[in-house]
């Protein structure tokens, strides 16, 4: 090998290590905290390290990327139980055969993370006596394309009053990207339209595969790039689209949709101005609540005390709608 063919070998050689040093090392939150990484950029940086491979606690999924296994999750001693379709467990486990069910879909801040399966706020906002109940199928890490896959899941197979859909914008770039805390399906707003741009294959060993093949040593200028050009309004109009969409399917399917802003008082969410300012659309926010209840606020996910002021404020809203069954709260 010529001297110039050596050189672009060993330069060749060079970045791939370097840019593994770099994905192995953005991984770890605290280097991402220590080079200012947050939010928008950090998540990016971050989850280009790896995708996790399925363990214990989730499995792989084709349609929404991965789903919780069944049962107790000894990693995680809030866990206490999920169904077998992969639902996290309410307090109203088991209501009557007739009871009327709402159906809570989104990230980890419906699905409870940090705390216990009746802390969570689809668990809070069921009726003392368990004459109605929730399903609850958040899953953590999820974008709302996700949320919205999941959502179809379990509408084939078990009837539902309505659907609550918990909205954070912590889940703002996840629309758009094909890897997040695992591999999933990637979707974007194309002329205006919600439109699915990345699907997975059957198993996670070939979704693996085909994303090892993707080169990825343009990846760290890319993502500069990105910033530059502010790519958060491309990631504000994909999920805007990615809502309208979820309440679209609901909507056609007979189940009534109301679209939950999941935010503290300081924090309001553009995202879900933009889709409530829809002729028509049910939405509910507890940002008021939660500042005049002034509930002791959790450290990255909302503790208990704000997540059963978050469960109220969604009781509220189906007792508007749907009468006394969801009008009495256990406390």
């Amino acid at each position: 090998m010529s001297g110039p063919g050596r050189a672009l070998v060993v330069v060749a050689l060079t970045a791939i290590v370097a840019e593994g040093a770099v994905r192995a090392a953005l991984a770890v939150p605290r280097v991402r905290e220590g080079l200012g990484l947050r939010g928008h950029t950090a998540l990016k940086l971050a989850t280009e390290a790896g995708a996790f491979e399925p363990t214990g606690y989730i499995r792989y999924d084709q349609a929404a990327g991965w789903v919780p296994v069944p049962g107790a999750h000894p990693l995680d001693p809030h866990i206490e139980h999920v169904d077998a379709d992969g639902m996290r467990v309410t307090r109203c486990a088991t209501p009557p055969a007739d009871a009327p069910r709402a159906l809570a879909v989104g990230d980890s801040f419906t699905w409870g993370t940090d705390v216990a399966d009746a802390d969570a706020w689809p668990a809070a906002a069921e009726p003392a006596g368990c004459g109605a109940a929730f399903r609850n199928a958040a899953v953590p890490g999820y974008g709302p394309g996700q949320a919205l896959r999941r959502m179809e899941q379990v509408l084939g197979h078990h009837p539902v009053q309505a659907v609550v859909f918990g909205w954070a914008d912590a889940d703002l770039p996840r629309t758009r990207m094909d890897t997040t805390w695992g591999y999933k399906p990637a979707f974007d707003a194309i002329d205006g339209r919600f439109t699915q741009t990345a699907s997975l294959p059957d198993t996670w060993e070939a979704a693996h595969a085909q994303r090892v093949r993707v080169p990825r040593l343009v990846y760290l200028p890319r993502i500069l790039a990105e910033q530059i050009a502010d790519p958060q309004a491309a990631d504000h109009a994909a999920a805007v689209a990615a809502l309208r969409e979820a309440r679209r399917v609901a909507v056609a399917a007979g189940v009534p949709f109301l679209l939950l802003e999941i935010a503290r008082p300081d924090l309001p969410s553009a995202v879900w101005a933009e889709v409530c300012a829809d002729r028509d659309t049910w939405c509910v926010s507890p940002r008021d609540a939660l500042a005049a209840a002034s509930p002791p606020r959790g450290h990255s996910h909302f503790s208990a005390e704000e997540l059963a002021v978050v469960g109220d404020v969604v009781a509220d809203a189906l007792a508007a709608r749907f009468g006394a069954l969801w009008d009495q709260r256990g406390r």
